[in-house]
């Protein structure tokens, strides 16, 4: 039986419906949302058991399942014990959608099930806690559930995510089948190729790493990818991630999942695409007040996804923009959702490793196993400085500094100072 993994906040996604609404997903603000749900935990007192790890493990409709996260705040001494869930936004509360609401009270209440369960708890209270980042304001949301409640909730997202497992189980079949009669596409492997399929075949199926070099001409993507694709039905990986620095890989990536294709693979793949080069509506807010691909997106998602995954499999760039817009959907959003179903996903280094932009569906809980196959890696260096690394934008120091000069002119002659200092600092050899 295969074992399957997936986080309470995805989970809680099989109840999206309404819109695409940024300014309430807290993206823009991961860093300072972090520093909100620590205060707000900070302030609940010793009682308050912040972060706390869940899980459940379950048997349904032939599937072994593990659901698990981490709650923000649980009060066990509280009558009846409370699960608090922290949502941080920058509008008033009264602006929140009710669809995204819903979705926030659903991974609420999966928590609250699990922790039920688990301790043996009839009756929970559940709080919403929404802090308003600009003003540092809080609103509640407060409700209480019987185990009963809670578990015949719990068991209706569950069929939802089971009927979604069905789906997948019977592609996979379809898929493994295939990997399993398919041969290498090009009959006869070039000089050199074979070793480096079987070294690269060798270390995915015993979940290590491997550093290869190779000169231009002897097909790298093909060996890599085909033995990645072959040791699918085999391993543990879910996925199989190609990771590029350049638009010219990705494109080199998809012309050989379309080789393999042709040679008898089934094989869903999907390219993700920066999202300021696929955006329908450039400089647009993502919002259903400024765009008619973000208004009722999940809405329109659920049988959009049903037909294309039936009538496509290869998703390249151009292919999701035609299937947006035949669905007036945002095609970004759109691609991302087909990656959950896809089998490799061809993209950039930073939907892996940038921790401000990484697909956190995928590595966010750890909950899934995923074979990495990192492109022209001598590149991640400079990229992993750049994602890593904070910048100091000298404009906002100049903006102080006249501030601050026209405010408290007896710093002047200390700021001249300090200026003389740091430049001789920067300048001088002797210094360095």
């Amino acid at each position: 039986m295969t074992d399957y993994k997936i986080s309470v906040g995805e989970l809680a996604q099989f109840w999206r419906r309404g819109d695409i609404n940024f300014r309430f997903t807290g993206r823009s603000t991961a860093i300072e949302g972090i520093r909100g749900h620590q205060a707000i935990q900070r302030k609940r007192g010793d009682e308050y058991v912040s972060e706390k790890p869940v899980s459940i493990d379950l048997l349904r409709g032939g599937f072994s399942i593990r659901i698990q996260g981490r709650v923000d705040g649980f009060i066990p001494v509280s009558t009846p014990p409370l699960v608090e869930e922290i949502k941080t936004l920058r509008v008033d509360v009264s602006d929140l959608p009710s669809a995204i609401r819903e979705t926030h009270l659903a991974q609420l209440k999966i928590y609250a099930h699990i922790i039920s369960v688990n301790e043996k708890i009839p009756f929970l209270g559940v709080r919403l806690c929404y802090l308003n980042l600009d003003d540092e304001r809080e609103s509640w949301v407060e409700e209480q559930y019987s185990q009963g409640a809670l578990a015949s909730f719990f068991e209706v997202t569950l069929a939802r995510y089971t009927d979604w497992l069905t789906s997948e189980k019977a592609w996979r079949a379809v898929r493994d089948e295939s990997i399993s009669k398919s041969a290498f596409p090009h009959g006869e492997y070039r000089s050199g190729q074979r070793d480096m399929a079987v070294a690269a075949y060798r270390s995915l199926a015993q979940g290590q790493q491997i550093v290869m070099q190779a000169p231009t001409g002897i097909g790298k993507t093909m060996a890599t990818v085909f033995p990645a694709v072959k040791v699918l039905p085999e391993s543990a990986f879910s996925k199989v991630f190609y990771l590029s620095a350049k638009t010219s890989g990705k494109s080199v990536a998809e012309k050989t999942i379309y080789e393999l294709d042709r040679a008898g693979f089934r094989l869903r793949s999907v390219t993700l695409t920066a999202k300021e080069k696929i955006c329908f509506s450039p400089g647009v807010p993502c919002d259903p007040e400024h765009c008619n691909y973000a208004r009722g997106y999940f809405d329109r998602l659920g049988d959009c996804m049903k037909d294309a995954l039936d009538g496509h499999s290869l998703f390249t760039r151009e292919l999701v923009e035609q299937i947006a817009r035949e669905n007036v959907l945002c095609p970004f959003e759109l691609s991302l959702d087909l990656s959950r179903s896809a089998d490799l996903i061809v993209c950039d280094y930073n939907y892996v490793f940038d921790p401000a932009v990484y697909l956190r569906r995928f590595f966010e809980d750890s909950i899934g196993k995923y074979a990495l196959l990192v492109d022209e890696a001598h590149n991640l260096v400079d990229r992993g400085r750049d994602m890593f690394s904070a910048e100091l934008m000298k404009s906002s120091f100049l903006k102080l500094r006249r501030t601050m000069l026209k405010k408290f002119r007896w710093l002047q002659h200390d700021w001249r100072r300090l200026t003389e200092r740091s430049s001789l600092c920067a300048g001088s050899p002797r210094m360095n």
